[in-house]
């Protein structure tokens, strides 16, 4: 973040909130925008700038389907047992999830019963 943007935020924002991953989270001290009659609302990324590593409870308030700012917390609060922590898009870094056809595990899968065989006229069966 390059001092424009700090001088910028400090004098337009006023922040909201931090989630675990260490975004914080800012909304507009002027008057409601007039073409959507809301405040405007953003996210300073911590480290790289991915909108994955927006957790769905922000995610909802930067778009305006909650008016509910969520808890201020770096810690993770598991809402559920089925309540998993959020974790960036992963694709094209060392830990993404390569399937057993990709060409980075050989590009070779297992045969399965629903594979495509080819037409071929010299296996016709009598009728």
């Amino acid at each position: 973040m390059n001092l424009i943007t700090k001088i910028k935020i400090f004098l337009n924002y006023k922040k909201v909130g931090e989630d675990y991953c260490g975004n914080t989270y800012y909304v507009s001290k002027a008057e409601k925008n007039p073409d959507v009659g809301f405040y405007k609302r953003m996210v300073l990324f911590s480290g790289e700038e991915e909108a994955s590593k927006v957790p769905p409870e922000w995610h909802s308030w930067l778009h305006y389907m909650s008016d509910v700012v969520p808890i201020s917390s770096k810690e993770f609060i598991k809402k559920t047992s089925w309540h998993k922590q959020n974790i960036p898009n992963l694709t094209g870094t060392l830990i993404a999830s390569f399937p057993s056809g990709h060409v980075s595990r050989g590009g070779v899968r297992k045969s399965v019963s629903s594979d495509y065989d080819a037409w071929d006229p010299n296996k016709i069966t009598g009728s």
